[in-house]
């Protein structure tokens, strides 16, 4: 892994020579680099029983877009490395399998440079693709971000890239080891093809989807594969009047025998004041969730296509609301409603200190609840984030 490292950020360096040289025909550079630094602290509190960790994680993008004088050919590139430290680390000793698990795919490109009782550094490289254009086909091959999804929080669509959307310092999601072909059959409207590369056929997920546009909405269908079960699905996202609208839903099959069956669904709403703030309203129903609070648990939670999220049901509502071009900020609320009630509230404030430096503090709180005034069981989120874009 450490050669494949070190030969990647060499052609990396020799590449950056190219940068100021232009082609002469569309004086494009041959290599664009773009990226972040951003450096949060965070707090984190448990009341069963009662415990503290302090920590800090410093992280590090850097996007590289390479153009050979070809229209038609394209190489894209992200190296991600994150430096962790604190008491988390230190408390928990299976933290750096967890990381290395969150970067598990069919190609390894992820290593850890040091671990050490209180301090991890992790490189991973999430993007590394070819893309080639020929008219209105296009073939991506290699590391990349698959997004199928409509709805904004759960996406039973998305079967190659489901996320955690509580890992809010991850904007860019994790890619996938995949072949994709895209055929362009109209203005709005694309035909594509997905095959994941991994080690044998059962564990393989592959996948056809179909999106077209229909007055205001955009629709989509898709069938395929995902590990052993057979799936179909489709989604839409559109508007009625002025309220938004989008939802999605799978349905699997347990295949040869087909005998067993689970449904996804996600749908949302959403509609924009004159004042500018967003509101938003969806609903989630996962057939492989359970309705008892004591059988399934929010914090650690493996997400993926089948299990979306571990209740049955759950409500959320969402607010965006910007106060000045510098200041913004956001809220949400999951509600999961079971004997034992289940919370989850996310609260954000965004402020651009300058052109490019960001400033933002995030606190998540997860509460169960067995009266509407006693919570017990709750773990609390603070997090104070600086960013720097390159």
């Amino acid at each position: 892994m450490k050669y494949i490292l070190t030969l990647l950020l060499y052609s990396i360096g020799m590449a950056g020579l190219l940068q100021a040289q232009e082609t002469d025909s569309t004086k494009q550079s041959l290599l664009e680099i773009t990226g972040y630094v951003k450096q949060m602290q965070s707090v984190s509190i448990a009341t069963t029983p009662y415990t503290t960790a302090v920590d800090g994680l410093i992280h590090n993008r850097l996007n590289f877009q390479f153009f050979p004088n070809n229209k038609h050919f394209r190489i894209n590139s992200s190296v991600r490395t994150r430096v962790f430290y604190g008491q988390t680390i230190t408390n928990n000793p299976s933290f750096e399998t967890s990381i290395e698990q969150g970067n598990q795919l069919y190609f390894d490109l992820s290593h850890n440079w040091l671990s050490q009782e209180n301090v991890l550094i992790n490189t991973n490289i999430d993007r590394l693709y070819t893309e080639i254009t020929l008219n209105k086909l296009e073939f991506t091959i290699g590391r990349q971000r698959i997004n199928w999804g409509f709805t904004s929080l759960w996406n039973p669509n998305d079967l190659f890239n489901n996320y955690d959307y509580t890992d809010f310092d991850y904007e860019e999601r994790q890619g996938v080891d995949a072949i994709k072909a895209t055929v362009y059959t109209g203005a709005v409207s694309k035909l594509e093809a997905v095959l994941e590369i991994n080690e044998d056929w059962s564990s393989t997920t592959a996948a056809i989807l179909y999106r077209w546009n229909a007055g205001s909405f955009d629709l989509q269908m898709l069938t395929g594969k995902y590990r052993d079960q057979w799936t179909i699905g489709g989604g839409w996202s559109g508007y009625l009047g002025n309220l938004g609208w989008k939802g999605e839903a799978n349905t699997f099959v347990n295949w040869p025998e087909r005998n067993e069956k689970l449904l996804n669904l996600s749908t949302e709403f959403n509609y924009y004041f004159n004042n500018g703030l967003l509101t938003q309203l969806g609903y989630l129903y996962t057939e492989s969730g359970v309705n008892h609070a004591g059988q399934g648990q929010l914090l650690g939670y493996n997400i993926n296509p089948i299990q979306l999220f571990p209740f049955r049901h759950s409500l959320w509502t969402g607010f965006q609301y910007s106060f000045t071009p510098l200041l913004s900020a956001q809220s949400s609320l999951i509600w999961s409603p079971l004997d034992f009630d289940q919370f989850f509230i996310s609260n954000q404030i965004n402020y651009q200190l300058a052109r490019d430096w960001d400033l933002d503090f995030v606190s998540q709180l997860y509460l169960q609840s067995d009266h509407p005034i006693i919570l017990n069981n709750n773990n609390f989120g603070y997090y104070l984030r600086i960013k720097y874009n390159l």
